[in-house]
Formats: structure tokens, C-alpha cells, sequence
């Protein structure tokens, strides 16, 4: 009798093993797949990229045109910069002239002697030791004369520069 209901546990048992093992397959029938990327799904998503990428390259290229832009713009200079400017170079081709006066006891007898060829520069020599400049830029000009004192042409800062070596 012990080995009956063995037999019959053990029956009972792999039919409730083989009905597990149905429902299993089952469900594996039922139960659909997961999902792939499909080729679209990747294509949308390169599409997306290229996208992005190439509206960060025209706002690239449109942020460095105006920066170009800002740089090529023409440079502004006011009447105080080109009159400081006129005297800072007659206080050099002044310092040159008298350079060459102390080298040579005489004044040159025009700029080409101390290497300035300038159209914008006009050289008077009035006697042995006088001299007389004139500086044109744009619509201004300045006119120095060798008996007044170098140092009045002289910027503020340009002067404290000087001093200061």
C-alpha cells in the first residue's frame, strides 16, 4: 500500500510539473517579444543628431561673423588722439634733429638727412640754429617751433613713462 501511494504522489506530481511546465509555454506564445529598435527608430534618432548638430554649427558660424564684424569695424579717433598724436611724433623727429645737431654742429638740411620721408611733415630751417615744424593729420595740424620746450608736446602719460626710465 506504501508503494501505491508513492506511485500515486509521484504521478500526481509530474502531472502538476507538466501543467506548470504547459502554462510556461504558454505564456511564452502569448507574450509578445520586446520590442526592437527598429531601423526607423534609429534613423529618427540620427536625423535628430545631425539636426542639432547642424544648428549649432550655424550659431557657430553666426556668433563669429559678428565678432569678425565687431573687429573690422573702423577705427574711431577722436580730435584730443590725433593732436596728441601730431605732437608725440614732431617730440621724436624733434629729438632726431637735435640728435643729428649734436653729432654733426649743424641742422640737416631737410628730413631725408635723418632718414624721415614724411609728406605730412614740413621742415623750415629759419637761420644756423632755428628750426620750425609743421604736422598735418586729416583736417588738423600743429606747428612747433625749436625754441619752444620738447616736453610741452608730451602726452601726461607718455611723460610719466619718460621720466619714469
Amino acid at each position: 500500500m506504501k508503494d501505491e501511494k508513492r506511485d500515486d504522489l509521484l504521478k500526481d506530481g509530474e502531472e502538476k510539473v507538466n501543467e506548470v511546465l504547459k502554462d510556461i509555454e504558454k505564456q511564452k506564445i502569448e507574450a509578445p517579444p520586446p520590442p526592437q529598435p527598429t531601423t526607423s527608430n534609429k534613423v529618427k534618432k540620427q536625423v535628430t543628431l545631425i539636426i542639432i548638430v547642424f544648428v549649432l554649427f550655424i550659431a557657430s558660424l553666426y556668433y563669429n561673423y559678428i565678432k569678425i564684424k565687431e573687429m573690422n569695424a573702423p577705427l574711431v579717433i577722436t580730435e584730443e588722439e590725433k593732436i596728441a598724436s601730431l605732437k608725440n611724433y614732431i617730440y621724436l623727429v624733434n629729438a632726431k634733429i637735435l640728435l643729428f645737431k649734436e653729432k654733426s654742429a649743424r641742422l640737416p638740411n631737410d628730413l631725408s638727412e635723418i632718414f624721415i620721408e614724411d609728406t605730412n611733415l614740413t621742415y623750415v630751417i629759419k637761420d644756423d640754429s632755428l628750426f620750425s615744424l609743421l604736422c598735418r593729420y586729416d583736417d588738423l595740424s600743429y606747428t612747433y617751433e625749436s625754441t619752444d620746450d620738447p616736453e610741452q608736446l608730451l602726452s601726461g602719460e607718455f611723460l610719466e613713462n619718460l621720466n619714469k626710465k
